[in-house]
């Protein structure tokens, strides 16, 4: 039966059973995720939200001034829409004021700040299969497990321990490593890939956000893993998740997007935590006449993939795509054609008369904001991102804060979007390319891309993940920084979590990471 594999898959597969190529590429979503939410500490959403946090640290509070919490004190108090052009690295004890707050909570308002951070530019990494942002979700769950288990782990020969109590109340420990917190990434996207082909199309067909709906599911898997809970916790787990899923599309291009991947992130860790604690739910939440396939996709499923857990690996057949730009992955493939035209041609704005895109049908229903009000909208806006990247020849963290630029709103308004006849709705369920056309006084000019940069089939080199990195973290460390967080991450399968949460510290503190905690 296909639900006892996959609790088998998540209680027993080992990081031995991970395949080696698969193994890097979780080392690089760690880092990456990791990047992009230190990118998002001055964000609109990521200010809000640590001035709410602390409603959540200690139950004793009721009430709190929010404007009156500050932890951006000495990081400059005048937003302005460009917040990441930071001129000085204050001092800080930790990477950022928000990440600070993070560490000092409890594992459930870790994952709720930090899963929001890292979907907040909209620069995480995706997943072809999943239709959705995988890491956001699972680092941010293992993160904030691991700094638990850390903060609450006991000392023994000098390595810090985490552990399960035993039937009789004791603890039972063992190492909690870098391989223990690969193995449970790889675990929860499995678990979210073999769900996403059973019934993603579907879902998100009907307006949900499926790293949200079906994200939840794997980060579950992630949590279970870590918390190693027994087969009947696990079926309790994914059936509360089953209450908890929830994230629908007609918030992009607002804050409750990156919102999403918090909730869902701290609700796959609540989950598990309430199945290790005795509370029970349907052991079989998918399938039946009530299951989350019927309610959420309008389909009887097949879930004969999940049948293929740990003999199939996503990891390794359809892998991960680390995004090149900070917006919505439905624009990457118009993007890079509308620069290599502008690249090729030595096109000139001034020239242009007009701009045809042709995309796949579900294209149109993402990019929702051809006049975008906000930064966040801009990146949901097929004629913005196609009209900066032939003004800019470029397309970076700096781009969407142009929004009300008079130059590119002008060249907006020459930008067309149309489905192509090839992938119009019936003939292909999956966006399979983009083309742009560029048309001049003179000639007209075309170009069709189908793996867009950082996709499994057109990858970033090692030297462009730590490119990305280091723009998305410069801001806030040196360069030797940069390097130790970023080789630290790159071997993690030779790190304990001691390594990494004394990195995520920079061992600048006077107080340890578990002091801190305690205080809180």
């Amino acid at each position: 039966m296909y639900m006892d594999h996959l609790v088998s898959f998540i209680k027993e597969t080992t990081y031995d059973d991970i395949p080696t190529e698969a193994i890097q590429r979780i080392k690089t979503a760690f880092i990456d995720t990791l990047g992009v939410a230190v990118a998002a500490e001055r964000e609109p959403v990521t200010r809000h939200l640590t001035r709410i946090v602390p409603l959540f640290f200690n139950p004793q509070t009721t009430s709190v001034d929010l404007n009156s919490v500050d932890l951006y004190k000495g990081m400059g108090q005048q937003e302005t829409t460009d917040s990441r052009n930071m001129n000085e690295k204050e001092d800080t004890h930790l990477l950022t004021a928000p990440l600070e707050m993070a560490l000092r909570g409890n594992p459930l308002t870790f994952s709720l700040l930090f899963g929001t951070m890292a979907h907040a530019l909209d620069y995480d990494d995706n997943s072809v299969t999943f239709q959705g942002h995988p890491s956001s979700v699972l680092v941010s769950t293992i993160l904030g497990l691991a700094k638990d288990l850390y903060c609450r782990g006991s000392t023994m020969n000098g390595r810090y321990m985490s552990g399960k109590p035993t039937s009789g109340g004791h603890m039972s420990w063992e190492p909690m490593s870098g391989k223990q917190m690969m193995e449970a990434y790889a675990v929860g996207f499995e678990v979210l890939a073999k769900l996403s082909e059973v019934f993603v199309l579907q879902q998100y067909g009907r307006g949900w956000h499926t790293t949200a709906t079906i994200g939840l599911f794997g980060a579950v898997a992630s949590a279970a893993k870590i918390l190693r809970l027994n087969e009947e916790e696990i079926g309790h787990a994914l059936g509360i998740a089953g209450s908890l899923s929830s994230g629908i599309r007609k918030n992009f291009g607002t804050m409750t997007k990156p919102l999403h991947v918090g909730l869902t992130s701290m609700h796959a860790i609540m989950a598990a935590q309430l199945a290790s604690g005795g509370i029970n739910a349907c052991p079989d939440i998918f399938s039946g006449t009530m299951g989350i396939d019927r309610l959420m996709a309008n389909v009887s499923a097949d879930f004969a993939p999940l049948a293929t857990l740990g003999h199939q690996w996503d990891l390794l057949d359809m892998g991960i795509t680390i995004k090149k730009y900070p917006c919505c992955a439905s624009t990457h493939r118009s993007i890079d054609a509308a620069l290599s035209l502008v690249r090729e041609h030595s096109l000139v704005p001034s020239e242009i008369e007009a701009v045809d895109v042709f995309v796949h049908h579900l294209v149109p229903s993402i990019l929702v904001y051809p006049v975008p009000r906000n930064e966040l909208e801009a990146k949901f806006s097929m004629p913005f991102c196609v009209a900066a990247a032939i003004h800019d020849q470029k397309i970076d963290l700096h781009t969407f804060g142009r929004f009300n630029d008079e130059n590119l709103r002008e060249l907006s308004t020459k930008v067309k979007m149309s489905v192509h006849p090839l992938q119009r709705e019936g003939l292909e369920p999956r966006e399979r390319f983009a083309e742009v056309r560029i048309h001049t006084k003179e000639r007209s000019y075309s170009k069709r891309v189908e793996f867009p940069k950082g996709h499994p089939g057109n990858p970033m080199s090692v030297e462009e993940v730590y490119a990305k990195f280091a723009e998305c973290t410069s801001a806030r460390m040196d360069q030797d920084q940069i390097h130790k967080l970023f080789d630290i991450f790159l071997s993690l399968e030779e790190r304990s979590v001691d390594d990494v949460m004394s990195a995520l510290c920079l061992q600048k503190s006077p107080l340890s990471l578990r002091e801190r905690s305690s205080l809180w």
